[in-house]
């Protein structure tokens, strides 16, 4: 491929194009395992083809961080579907405006989408739009319904006497009815964070191959300043509350501004933090995960352990901040990013407890479960204050300012300035847009 336009934009070569249609038309599946030992590979050159067949990419950086077996194990074991038929059909007042995901839009009808195959962990992502100015209000008394017919070829067992298994083809219908939200607080109250960071996710990912990395992150800066701005005029403004950026009337807002910036601050769309390869991967696994996977790959979640022997972990999350970690304490530290599993021990702990954890403790019974419960199998650090594995983990507190973070105050770079000088540049931006809109 060649680039387009800046970091990370990438236009697809013919030839790879050429051959995916090859192997679409013979109903196959393409899965890579791709470990890299000697620098670049081209990720985002091979993604393009196993997404349109619907396979699977693992990308690892060494033969060391490879955890090779049990991905294929996960790949080959769980259920799938091929030569999949995906329709959507949509009452008055709204219509599809995208579909998201592994698959490929008809050449011929609307709204129906080709599938060449996904398995029990695929997920596909829809946007809607209204079909005219004023919405669905032509009958407020019906409900908006979408209706989902997804048709699939599947292997499974026979369960007469001599067993074996047989080629089926199945067709699932599902209908969902909406309620309509009349106010601005209905719609805000019902927001699902996680599906709209999912949602968002795709969009910026489609951005970045299309415009860069750059203008990518300005579009995701942007989003969340347009959406903090209407929030304050259509519920802060009519509520008489003060300006707020942190959603604080609506707990299921209230992540979103910490997604963006983990997103900003992560690998995704960081080119210091990951290689080419790696951003391309992540990427692509984004492009399919469940909304509660890539919420997870977006902000990783921060737990703590009073002890080996605990289970599982306290139900309070952390803030990726070095104000969290206690280095007098003997608690240990779990810092999950999805594909990754990161054990922390403080200073104390490290005098004090067994390391690495033992494999009758808690905690690894924790870390296994946690690793038999995704779609991909992730690689486990252990770390400790002190060491190199130490300064690795102390790096993933995105909340805190970056290192090499520039002297600005600029939009453009304010991820960089920590969590903190974040929240506060883009509360200027926000009385900036309200001002001038």
């Amino acid at each position: 491929g060649k680039n387009k336009k800046g970091l990370d934009g990438l236009e697809v070569s013919e030839e790879y194009r050429e051959f995916a249609k090859r192997v679409v038309g013979l109903s196959a599946c393409v899965d890579m395992f791709v470990i890299s030992e000697e620098g670049y590979i081209g990720v985002e050159a091979i993604a393009p083809l196993v997404e349109q067949v619907g396979g699977t990419l693992m990308f690892y950086p060494s033969v060391g961080a490879s955890t090779l077996p049990q991905d294929l194990f996960k790949t080959f074991s769980r259920p799938f579907a091929t030569r999949a038929l995906l329709r959507l059909r949509c009452s008055s007042g709204f219509r599809v405006a995208r579909a998201y995901g592994h698959l490929s839009s008809d050449d011929h009808y609307e709204n129906l989408y080709h599938v060449a195959c996904c398995n029990s962990d695929s997920s596909f992502c829809v946007d809607f739009e209204f079909d005219n100015p004023s919405g669905v209000v032509a009958n407020l008394d019906v409900h908006p319904t979408m209706q989902v017919a997804f048709s699939f070829t599947c292997v499974v067992p026979v369960e007469e006497e001599g067993g074996g298994y047989q080629v089926q083809r199945r067709l699932r219908i599902e209908t969902i009815r909406s309620d309509i939200g009349r106010q601005a607080l209905e719609i805000y109250s019902s927001v699902d964070a996680e599906v709209v960071m999912s949602l968002l996710c795709h969009k910026i990912i489609t951005a970045i191959t299309q415009e860069g990395l750059v203008e990518a992150r300005m579009l995701l800066q942007d989003w969340l300043v347009i959406l903090t701005a209407r929030y304050n005029q259509h519920v802060m403004r009519r509520t008489g509350g003060s300006f707020d950026t942190t959603f604080t009337k609506f707990n299921t807002l209230q992540m979103l501004p910490k997604m963006v910036y983990g997103m900003l601050r992560g690998k995704i769309m960081d080119s210091l933090k990951a290689s080419r390869d790696e951003r391309a991967f992540l990427r692509h696994i984004c492009s399919s995960l469940r909304p509660e996977f890539v919420s997870l790959l977006l902000y990783p979640r921060l737990n703590i352990f009073p002890d080996l022997d605990t289970p599982n972990p306290s139900s309070d999350v952390l803030l990726l901040s070095h104000s969290s970690l206690d280095q007098e304490s003997t608690d240990i530290y779990l810092l999950d990013s999805l594909t990754e599993l990161l054990v922390y021990y403080p200073r104390a702990a490290k005098a004090a407890v067994p390391f690495p954890p033992p494999v009758d403790s808690g905690i690894r019974s924790f870390i296994q479960s946690s690793k038999d419960n995704r779609p991909l199998c992730p690689q486990v650090h252990n770390c400790a204050d002190g060491d190199a594995s130490g300064l690795d983990f102390s790096a993933r507190m995105w909340e805190d300012r970056h290192l090499n973070a520039p002297q600005s105050h600029e939009w453009a770079v304010a991820s960089d300035q920590g969590y903190a000088a974040f929240m506060s540049t883009l509360k200027d931006e926000v009385k900036g847009f309200m001002e001038s809109s």
